[in-house]
């Protein structure tokens, strides 16, 4: 059973249709590229999938539950259970230092409080030793590590990334991919990245591109995977 199965997903803003997915599924241990340009609707397929933001028409399936069969507890309750997000806006609470942070992803994910994993979340992207610190003292590279690292603080089985290298350089860019990568695996984790950046491509075979619309969408799958 695939971990996300998407049929007939539609969606328009101010009239506009931004999304027209007649089928799309990624299976469980596969990781998969989002690519499009800006306006052609990653943003949004990654807030339908997250149980953020209700599609015009479709069904969405993760883990075989649908998404937006549930009331808002519901999905707050299967967010919290299977998808850790990496925001294009990190969104960290500056009243909280860095460790504060990923406990709070574990309080909303119904999670008991863990010490340990959060120490061992920040170990691996590098930031054991700044767990006191407040997200203003960070530089922005620092801070996308943080963030990848309360997405994962949760065990989830799908980790979704909002254009997490746009606004980095080459080398930023791979070490963000690279430990995206690495944590996905950790976790044994599904890994979606929503991006425009073409430095990603050769990174991750399987791949959604979204078109601004017109065309519809097509789905590439890496070597030995038929579509």
């Amino acid at each position: 059973m695939p971990l996300i199965d998407v049929t007939g997903l539609r969606h328009a803003i101010a009239g506009r249709p931004v999304l027209d997915i007649p089928h799309w599924s990624v299976e469980s241990g596969r990781h998969c590229l989002l690519l499009g340009p800006s306006g052609s609707g990653k943003t949004t397929l990654i807030h339908a999938l997250a149980g953020l933001k209700r599609p015009d028409q479709g069904r969405i399936l993760l883990d075989g539950q649908a998404v937006w069969d549930l009331a808002a507890a519901g999905r707050d309750a299967l967010r919290g259970r299977l998808i850790g997000i990496v925001f294009q806006t990190l969104h960290l609470v500056p009243a909280l230092d860095v460790a504060q942070n990923l406990h709070l992803a574990r309080w909303l994910a119904g999670l008991p409080r863990d010490t340990r994993a959060v120490a061992g979340a920040l170990d691996r992207v590098g930031l054991g030793n700044r767990l006191g610190a407040r997200p203003e003292q960070l530089s922005q590279g620092e801070k996308q590590r943080v963030a990848i690292a309360r997405a994962v603080v949760t065990a989830p089985k799908l980790i979704l990334a909002d254009e997490p290298t746009s606004a980095l350089d080459d080398e930023n860019c791979a070490r963000v991919l690279d430990l995206l990568l690495e944590q996905a695996e950790v976790c044994g984790a599904t890994l979606l990245v929503a991006t425009h950046d073409g430095r990603t491509r050769d990174r991750i075979a399987d791949r959604l591109e979204l078109p601004k619309l017109g065309a519809p969408a097509r789905t590439t799958l890496g070597e030995g995977h038929a579509a």
